[in-house]
C-alpha cells in the first residue's frame, strides 16, 4: 500500500464501506470516477482506493495523459512500481496538442482495465477526459465511460461496480485556473468516498431517470440543449459526480443535478424504478 501524507478530509459513509466490502467479497471489480483539476488527483485516487477498498492484493490501473507520462516517464514508472499499480498512458485531446496521436494507448488501457476488473481490482475512468478547470456536461460528449464498458465487454449483468470519488480543495474561493498546473500536495482536499453503484443498478437508475425525463423534460437556460428529455450513462455519471463538489467548480446545470437528481435519489417512489 502506498503511503503519501496527503492532506484530505475524507467523508466516508459506513454504508458505502460495507457495500464495497460485500461487492469485493463477491468478486466485483471497480471503475472509479473522480474530478480532475490539477496534478494531484491521481495520487488521491491511488491513496484513497488502497485505503478504503479491500483490494490491496488486486491490480489497480490508473490512466494518464500520454504527454504527461512522457514528460516524467522514469519517475512515474518508479512510482507505479512502489505503489503496486499499473499506469496506462492514453492519447487524449490534451496530448494531441503536443503532437501525440488521439487514442494512442487506448487498446492497452482497455486490456489492463478488463484484466483488473476480472481479477476483482480497480481502474480509474477519466470521465472529464483530462484535467479541467470546471466540471461541465459537454465533457462527456465522446462518452468515455460507455467506450470503456464496451471495450471491456462489461454488461449490466457483469460483476462491476462504479465508485464515485468526487474531490475539491477544502478552502473557499478556489481559483481553479490558477491551480491547474500545480501539484497541490500540501492543500487540504475535501474527498467523498461514494456513492457506489453496481453496473446493474446504474443502468436501472438511468432507465428510471430517462422515463421520468421523457414525461417531464427539464428546460435549461443558455444551454446547447435547451430541453433535456434523455441522458446518457456518461452524463448520469457526471451529474452524480457533480452533486458533492465545490459549486464554483461545478458547472453542471443545477436543474439536472442539485435539483432533479437529488430529488430523484431521495424519493423512494423513483429510485431504481
Amino acid at each position: 500500500m502506498l503511503r503519501i501524507p496527503l492532506r484530505a478530509s475524507v467523508e466516508v459513509d459506513q454504508d458505502n464501506i460495507e457495500k464495497t466490502r460485500q461487492l469485493a467479497a463477491d468478486g466485483y471489480g471497480f471503475l472509479i470516477l473522480g474530478t480532475h483539476f490539477s496534478w494531484r488527483e491521481g495520487f488521491d485516487f491511488i491513496v484513497q482506493t488502497q485505503r478504503y477498498l479491500p483490494i490491496s492484493d488486486k491490480p489497480i490501473v490508473m490512466p494518464i495523459s500520454l504527454h504527461q507520462y512522457e514528460r516524467q516517464k522514469g519517475l512515474l514508472d518508479h512510482f507505479s512500481a512502489i505503489a503496486g499499480i499499473t499506469i496506462s498512458p492514453v492519447g487524449n485531446e490534451d496530448a494531441v496538442k503536443y503532437g501525440y496521436e488521439l487514442g494512442a494507448g487506448l487498446p492497452e488501457y482497455a486490456r489492463n482495465t478488463r484484466e483488473a476488473l476480472l481479477a476483482g481490482g480497480a481502474a480509474g475512468i477519466a470521465i472529464q477526459t483530462g484535467r479541467r478547470n470546471e466540471l461541465e456536461l459537454g465533457q462527456v460528449k465522446k462518452q468515455p465511460l460507455r467506450f470503456m464498458l464496451s471495450a471491456t465487454r462489461t454488461k449490466p449483468s457483469s460483476s462491476v461496480a462504479l465508485l464515485f470519488l468526487p474531490m475539491t480543495p477544502f478552502e473557499e474561493n478556489v481559483d481553479y485556473k490558477a491551480i491547474y498546473e500545480k501539484k497541490n500536495l500540501f492543500k487540504k482536499y475535501d474527498v467523498r468516498f461514494g456513492p457506489i453503484f453496481t453496473i446493474a443498478e446504474m443502468y436501472q437508475l438511468l432507465k428510471g431517470i430517462n422515463t421520468s425525463l421523457r414525461s417531464h423534460p427539464i428546460a435549461l437556460e443558455n444551454a446547447d440543449r435547451p430541453t433535456i428529455t434523455e441522458i446518457t450513462i456518461d452524463e448520469l455519471a457526471l451529474v452524480i459526480l457533480s452533486i458533492a463538489v465545490d459549486p464554483k467548480y461545478n458547472h453542471v446545470p443545477k436543474e439536472l443535478g442539485q435539483e432533479f437528481l437529488i430529488e430523484y435519489f431521495f424519493n423512494p417512489e423513483n429510485r431504481y424504478q
